[in-house]
C-alpha cells in the first residue's frame, strides 16, 4: 500500500479508538456502577457490566460499528420510579448586576 494510504488508515484507527474511549467515558459517567469486562475470544466489542445490590444487574456492549446495546435486569421498581421522576432540579442563580451610579 502507498504510504499516504497507510497513514490515513492509522489516523482513522486512532480517531476510532478515541471515539470509543469517549463513548465508554460517557456511559460510565452516566451510570457509575458500570465496569470494564473482559472481551470474549474473537469478539472485539467493548463490554461494560454491573451487578449492584439494590440496583439489579446489566451490561452495555459497544460494537465495531459504533452501536450500543444496553440490557438491564432485576432492577427494583423503586429505582425505576426514581428515574422516571427525572433529575433533581438545579436552582437557578440570579445574575448580580453592578450598581449604576
Amino acid at each position: 500500500m502507498q504510504p499516504a494510504v497507510l497513514q490515513a488508515i492509522d489516523v482513522w484507527e486512532q480517531r476510532w479508538g478515541q471515539t470509543q474511549a469517549a463513548a465508554v467515558a460517557a456511559l460510565k459517567s452516566a451510570f457509575p456502577h458500570l465496569h470494564d469486562c473482559p472481551r470474549y475470544v474473537g469478539c472485539h466489542d467493548i463490554r461494560l457490566e454491573y451487578e449492584e445490590a439494590g440496583l439489579g444487574c446489566g451490561q452495555v456492549c459497544l460494537d465495531d460499528e459504533g452501536r450500543a446495546n444496553v440490557e438491564f435486569a432485576q432492577v427494583p421498581n423503586e429505582v425505576i420510579a426514581r428515574g422516571r421522576r427525572g433529575p433533581v432540579p438545579v436552582p437557578r442563580l440570579r445574575r448580580r448586576t453592578a450598581a449604576r451610579g
